[in-house]
């Protein structure tokens, strides 16, 4: 299962015919843009056609010509949302109430035991009938006898965070779903209260953790509060999700969609390799069963069986998280303008980064990309740094294990200064394709290429070192 590149909406290959076409078409159309001179071109200048084109009317028309691609995106984009109807602010109420019942009202100081905190539905002489509430998933309500009782406390609600517009309408999309919110994100799934919850603890740690790491790249000055997050528990699901929104991506574990400002993804316990894998534990089982009658032995492999699966099980939990943090800082480089998604080119840097953020703690050594780094090192098929620094799509896993080492390098005191300048640079002029990209690089890190691929070399050669024993 391969984790998808950062896209902005659905993309299709166009012949080359067309591709002249549309040229003839986007020359047209600038130069139409030039004799009319539209307020929000002209300004009382004189535009040229490079003028016309990196403005934001001729994003979309330029896009395609440079990435050889047909982005569906015919409508310009609304930096403000349309108000919201008499419904929606009805949904808007609706939701405010329910996190608000989500909170617990008092909590209870025990004997022996741990307070417990949720609502008080019934009292009586002898007890109280406590009720502890998880989301819309369950609730468990316990008898509590007076004499265990030291105290109880009333707790005053915590201020709930603000539904937007775009909470209201991802909602709306999935009426059905979870939805909870925590800021800075909005999460809509199929989990169950507790999957989602420890979800948006992990998101929002990464987001703590990247501020501190990124946090003087950030060129916004009012951070979103609703990033959303789309969880699906069924593959089958994001599948169709996929075809209706990126059908070039159906195969993939989760993806972000930079327009919609949306992370999509779904749990890996219902990914293809956990059911193959889940399906040849079973068959083992049943091997030994068939050779080893005994009571013993056929208790000895049930544990192993259900000792393997909860390996499986965990397997997937962990792949799910490196995706979900993977996606999520893809999400917050663009949401937080250090990135541009009209970028052309530098997929390297793209990749590098949010594959740098994938670890338990972003900029720890990621052993899933130095086993691949030691594979292709010890089969000699390691890419040279101009050509990881020219690609335009990773085509495989080792293509993102080699960005991630180049740019855990960067990220080194040595050169940190330098790549955050270099990163400052992009986000002005990602929008013009790269002539030189291992130049462009080298000018602003102050060496030149053969030095910078000795050490990049080397501290490969150090991370393999790293892994070897564990």
């Amino acid at each position: 299962m391969r984790r998808c590149d950062v896209v902005d909406e659905k993309e299709h290959c166009m012949s080359t015919g067309f591709k002249v076409t549309l040229m003839v078409i986007l020359l047209i159309f600038s130069l139409v843009l030039i004799v009319f001179r539209p307020n929000e071109l002209a300004n009382g200048e004189k535009w040229t056609l490079y003028d016309v084109l990196m403005s934001r009317l001729g994003h979309a028309p330029i896009s395609v010509v440079l990435t050889n691609r047909v982005i569906v995106l015919l409508e310009p984009e609304n930096e403000e949302e349309s108000p919201p109807t008499d419904h929606e602010l009805e949904v808007k109420t609706k939701l405010e109430k329910i996190l608000v019942s989500r909170e617990p009202s008092c909590r209870l100081i025990r004997t022996g035991a741990g307070p417990m905190e949720g609502d008080v539905i019934e009292e009586t002489a002898d007890y109280i009938l406590f009720g502890q509430r998880y989301g819309d998933s369950a609730e468990l309500k316990v008898k509590v006898p007076r004499s265990e009782i030291v105290r109880m406390e009333k707790l005053s609600l915590s201020e709930n965070p603000e539904i937007t517009v775009r909470d209201v309408r991802f909602h709306e999309q999935y009426p059905d779903l979870f939805f909870f919110k925590a800021i800075p994100y909005t999460v809509v799934s199929q989990e169950s209260y507790f999957a989602v919850k420890r979800m948006i603890q992990e998101q929002q740690r990464l987001y703590s953790e990247f501020i501190l790491c990124f946090g003087s790249l950030i060129s916004i000055e009012k951070p979103m509060t609703d990033i959303q997050v789309l969880v699906f528990s069924d593959r089958d699901l994001y599948n169709d999700y996929m075809v209706e929104h990126a059908p070039d991506f159906i195969n993939t574990s989760g993806l972000y969609v930079s327009r919609q400002k949306r992370l999509i993804t779904y749990h890996q316990r219902d990914s293809q390799w956990v059911e193959a894998n889940s399906k040849k534990i079973d068959e083992m089982a049943a091997q030994h069963r068939e050779k080893y009658q005994d009571d013993r032995s056929r208790e000895r492999i049930r544990q192993w069986q259900v000792l393997e699966k909860n390996r499986l099980h965990g397997a997937a939990q962990q792949a799910t998280d490196r995706t979900l943090r993977h996606e999520g800082a893809h999400q917050l480089f663009f949401s937080l303008g250090i990135q541009d998604r009209f970028q052309q080119g530098r997929i390297w840097a793209t990749e590098g980064l949010a594959t740098y953020c994938e670890t338990d703690k972003i900029g720890w050594k990621n052993d899933e990309r130095i086993y691949s780094l030691q594979q292709a090192v010890e089969q000699n098929r390691l890419s040279s740094l101009s050509e990881i620094l020219s690609k335009t799509k990773l085509p495989d896993v080792q293509s993102y294990a080699e960005v991630w080492s180049l740019v855990y390098l960067l990220m080194q005191p040595q050169y940190q200064a330098q790549f955050f300048d270099y990163l400052r640079w992009l986000r002005e002029s990602s929008r013009q394709p790269p002539n030189d990209p291992a130049g462009e690089l080298m000018d602003f890190l102050k060496t030149d290429m053969t030095q910078f691929e000795l050490e990049w070399r080397a501290s490969v050669e150090q991370s393999i070192r790293s892994i070897k024993g564990k």
